[in-house]
């Protein structure tokens, strides 16, 4: 049972190597702990950060003794990954975790996780290093989150993409594509990764933005309360088992936390002398501010951009809402993330609260502390998620990027018409070519259906001709990339062949296939294989080789080993691949069509000039454009789209279709030397 746990988490990349080989590990063994019974004192994990207050705070001032509950000093964690270790292994019993995180371990790693109570509401910022005004300004550069699987990896993305950006991951970003790469990083370590250059942002929980604003290495550029009201960003999660033993000093240790909120809310200031000492590393003034943000200033910034910006900063209240966890699930589906994501597959958001969360603790302490209007939670207990990232962020930069479409769109037609008009006015051949003569014979052959026999004709030779490259090109890419020897062999020789124009070849063909249409598949086949095999062996070398070692190690088969690892690795690239070389095909079919076929849009631009049908040249002319820019957009569209949860060069045992992508390389070449930087599976 362990080596199998433990093989599906390796061979899966659920959460990085040494992530999953130790939870995989803890989940499998399921280690008692003496000090989940009732006997011990619990034992609770956290990270130096505010959102830990309500913990640190019960018991800095007895409140858990108060309520008739042994508990041991807090333990403080550096990273999620190392807080997750130790919960699942029962070395702590009682620990803040990331909403989402809690969520992967217990359908991902099958952890007897239960969420008690929220530990806080909002509480985390977008925080840009000096220099960066706006998001735009993080294009082409590199943004760390806490975690994958966390609400600030969920909510940062959304922003960047409704803000124009495109989050990508393993390689290095391109500015000109508005592509920003994610990188997992111990929040202990944002803010001198950022001081350092490292980083030019990250998005985190406090006190470690307001840390760069005293610090005066950053400024806050967005609280994330303003985007998701009110969200959970990390839960107080115990054992199953836990509870199992003595629910009643569950309950006891809840009604402590709820004490606690209510008291952090009550006196913020002490509250943060509380957690200066000794509970927290950072100073006090960066605690004080972590905790009691004020609105002005802020709003001038940007970062709070709505009336109640009080409710923007960390709030304390214990009930998790069943909306909140059913719009968590969803919005998990829709994140990219480098780990695995089988886990959501046929996972109904509406049924995960209900099977993950108990809330009956929270509420017998919301009745103990007198009612939900003390936490300023509705009567009901019941609310309707309000997310307001597409809203709010929009406006940053869509606006200025339509316009940046559009323009440079009006000002080619303009001149192409002051070309062919003004100074060709009494020129027969050149007027041929104006716009407003071009566009009416575009639309009278699209009406009377005269392109369209050509268009299907291009089209079938198009994708045979790919077919037959893709069918040459990913088995020679995937040996190239696998065995070196091969590589060295063939570097030299591939590219000189690739530098040779597929045009050349055209007598080749038809000394060897006669006129027709071999001829044309065999030309957009020549100039279609290149970027195929290219990038399909760029792709293989820029697997992790600690995947296919762990996966040896663990006995898979050279057949395993490619259906897991190589092949779901090498998608992004190879699809990257299929793009550039659809690009290329389509350039080469039009000249390879006048070389004796009676059909397609290559014959179509020779016949209307044989009839000095100019307009009717130009329409076709268009028309090939037009084309082009559909299929490349619905291969980028593809790319985009990808799995729910693309992990460029991740090992994955499926691929599911319909999430977003990571982003491809432009070229042949960039593949060729991928970047060796990677983002810490969980640090």
């Amino acid at each position: 049972m362990s080596a199998a746990v433990d093989r599906r988490a390796l061979l899966g990349g659920g959460l990085g190597l040494g992530l999953a080989a130790g939870l995989g590990a803890a989940v499998a063994a399921g280690r008692p702990a003496g000090a989940g019974t009732s006997g011990g004192a619990l034992r609770i994990g956290y990270l130096p950060i505010t959102d830990a207050s309500p913990l640190l705070v019960a018991h800095r001032r007895g409140l858990y003794d108060r309520f008739g509950v042994r508990v041991a000093r807090p333990v403080r964690f550096r990273s999620w990954a190392e807080l997750a270790q130790a919960f699942v292994a029962r070395k702590v019993d009682v620990v803040h975790l990331l909403a989402p995180f809690a969520v992967q371990l217990r359908y991902g790693l099958g952890a007897p996780v239960r969420m008690l109570a929220w530990n806080h509401t909002n509480g985390s910022s977008i925080t840009l290093a000096n220099g960066i005004t706006d998001l735009g300004g993080l294009a082409g550069r590199t943004f760390a989150i806490p975690y994958w699987w966390s609400i600030h990896n969920i909510i940062a993305q959304r922003l960047f993409r409704a803000g124009g950006l495109r989050p990508v991951l393993r390689r290095n970003p391109c500015r000109s594509r508005g592509e920003v790469r994610l990188v997992v990083m111990s929040p202990s370590d944002m803010l001198p990764a950022m001081s350092n250059g490292v980083i030019s942002g990250y998005v985190v929980a406090d006190p470690f933005n307001a840390m760069a604003e005293v610090r005066g290495v950053g400024r806050i550029h967005r609280f994330l309360g303003g985007l998701w009201r009110d969200h959970a960003c990390c839960v107080v999660v115990v054992n199953q088992a836990t509870i199992d033993a003595d629910p009643d000093r569950v309950q006891r240790f809840t009604d402590a936390l709820a004490a606690a909120q209510l008291g952090i809310a009550a006196n913020r200031p002490a509250a943060a002398a509380a957690l200066a000492d000794g509970y927290l590393p950072q100073p006090r003034p960066a605690i004080g501010k972590a905790l009691g943000y004020r609105r002005e200033g802020y709003e001038r910034t940007g970062a709070i951009r709505r009336r109640d910006g009080e409710r923007q900063r960390i709030g304390f209240s214990p009930f998790p809402f069943p909306s909140y966890t059913s719009a968590l699930v969803e919005a998990m589906g829709r994140t990219l993330v480098d780990v695995d994501t089988r886990f959501l597959d046929g996972l109904d958001p509406a049924r995960v609260h209900g099977d993950l969360v108990d809330d009956s603790f929270a509420r017998r302490a919301i009745a103990t502390s007198g009612s939900p209007a003390a936490f300023g939670l509705p009567a009901s207990l019941t609310r309707v998620e309000e997310v307001n990232v597409f809203m709010t962020a929009g406006t940053e930069r869509p606006p200025r990027r339509a316009l940046t479409v559009v323009v440079p769109i009006l000002v080619l037609v303009a001149l192409w018409w002051l070309l062919t008009s003004v100074p060709a006015s009494g020129h027969v051949v050149l007027s041929g070519f104006a716009p407003q003569r071009a566009v009416p014979a575009l639309y009278e052959a699209a009406v009377h259906g005269r392109l369209f026999p050509g268009t299907a004709a291009s089209l079938w030779r198009l994708f045979l001709g790919l077919a037959i490259a893709a069918a040459c090109g990913v088995p020679l890419g995937l040996l190239v990339g696998l065995v070196p020897a091969v590589e060295r062999a063939t570097r030299p020789l591939f590219h000189f062949l690739r530098m040779i124009s597929p045009l050349s070849w055209a007598p080749v063909a038809i000394a060897l296939f006669g006129i027709g249409h071999r001829p044309v598949h065999f030309l957009v086949a020549v100039a279609a294989v290149w970027p195929i095999m290219l990038n399909a062996a760029a792709g293989v070398q820029a697997i992790d080789p600690g995947f296919l070692l762990v996966a040896r190690s663990l006995g898979a088969t050279s057949a395993e080993r490619l259906r897991t690892i190589v092949l779901p690795g090498v998608r992004t690239p190879l699809l990257t691949g299929l793009r550039l070389a659809l690009g290329t095909a389509w350039i080469v079919i039009v000249p390879a069509e006048m070389l004796g076929v009676d059909s397609g849009l290559g014959y179509a631009i020779l016949n209307a000039r044989d009839q000095l049908a100019f307009d009717r040249l130009m329409a076709v002319i268009l028309w090939i454009g037009l084309l082009g820019y559909l299929m490349d957009s619905g291969f980028r569209a593809l790319l985009a789209s990808g799995t729910r949860s693309p992990s460029e060069n991740r090992p994955r045992k499926t691929a599911p279709a319909g999430r977003p992508e990571s982003g491809g390389a432009e070229t042949a070449e960039e593949y060729a030397t991928p970047s060796t930087g990677r983002p810490s599976s969980a640090t």
